[in-house]
């Protein structure tokens, strides 16, 4: 498997919040839309499979209900974005240095298209869970949530989008918790840019995340809601993500991400570099393992100075 796959794959989030907004999909196969005809585009892959041609049905393209970024691997060694056509993925933790043992923690599961149709989390006795469902186009218009297996009515929030605007190749949904409009949700396409921004009505603030791409990988993420940080991605001859470089507000570097892959072009290692202290240290240490056929790990062992302190294993299955 090309890493650029799993670069390519996932969610939103990085917008950041939880449990809110987006789906996952190869990007091998999807469309991208161009600003100015609406053909399809080299420069920014699709995770949507969206026909934005039509102003009554179009949806979101890129966003993934799980943040701007899920499947998007911004992480290629994140424990909750597996890449392939992806049935069901469920994950283990096990604190070795807390002493805590091995816990289920999460459970995702996907449809046939590709969608994320359910997340549950544990945390000791206690799932927390979300059901995603879709209109006939492919759009989301409902989010359910649960608790211990419980719907949760007043958590529950309703998609409404608006028609597409091909002028600007814009399209916009709003967000509704008991019928009252909590925000207004807007992606747009213009050249090598997609923008996700949201408008919040209590709070009376518009937040907008944006990413840069180049020959079909991200290059840039712009997170104005997450201290402004800007993280920059850097990728080797063949198109596979290496290096994640993480900045302040002010422009100076804050973290480093180095990758490492093996002859198959697995995901092998990463190694997290802090830059906050001078001179900078090695935060943390993940080694990837036991890949099944599809090139995703099904273990992860992380160290601390040399030391292993945690373990992550994954269980996945496909269509």
């Amino acid at each position: 498997m090309r890493k650029r796959d799993i670069l390519n794959k996932i969610v939103l989030l990085i917008l950041i919040t939880t449990g809110f907004l987006l789906t996952s999909c190869n990007s091998s196969s999807e469309k991208s839309v161009n600003a100015d005809d609406n053909k399809q585009s080299d420069t920014i892959p699709g995770i949507m499979d969206i026909d934005i041609k039509n102003p009554e049905t179009a949806g979101f393209r890129y966003t993934d209900w799980d943040g701007v970024l899920d499947e998007r691997g911004f992480d290629p060694l994140n424990f909750m974005y597996p890449t392939g056509s992806v049935k069901e993925t469920k994950v283990w933790a096990t604190g070795i240095a807390k002493g805590t043992e091995k816990e289920h923690i999460l459970t995702k599961v996907y449809d046939d298209h590709r969608r994320l149709v359910q997340k549950k989390t544990y945390y000791h006795s206690d799932e927390s869970g979300w059901n995603y469902i879709y209109d006939d186009y492919g759009r989301l218009i409902i989010v359910e949530e649960t608790f211990n297996g419980e719907i949760v009515p007043e958590r529950q929030l309703t998609y409404k989008y608006l028609p597409f605007d091909p002028d600007k190749n814009k399209v916009v949904r709003e967000v509704f918790k008991q019928n009252i409009l909590i925000r207004v949700e807007t992606e747009q396409i213009v050249d090598n840019k997609i923008s996700l921004e949201f408008d919040y009505t209590d709070k009376k603030t518009t937040v907008t995340n944006s990413l840069y791409f180049e020959n079909g990988n991200i290059i840039k993420h712009v997170d104005v809601e997450n201290f402004k940080y800007e993280t920059n991605f850097e990728y080797d001859e063949h198109g596979i993500l290496i290096k994640t470089i993480e900045l302040t507000s002010k422009g100076k570097e804050r973290f480093i991400y180095d990758f490492k892959y093996n002859e198959n072009d697995n995901i092998v290692e990463g190694i997290t570099n802090d830059y906050r202290h001078d001179p900078p240290t090695i935060m943390r240490t993940q080694k990837a393992m036991n890949h099944d056929q599809h090139g995703n790990w099904l273990r992860k062992e992380l160290y601390e100075d040399d030391i292993l302190v945690g373990l992550i294993e994954r269980e996945i299955s496909y269509y």
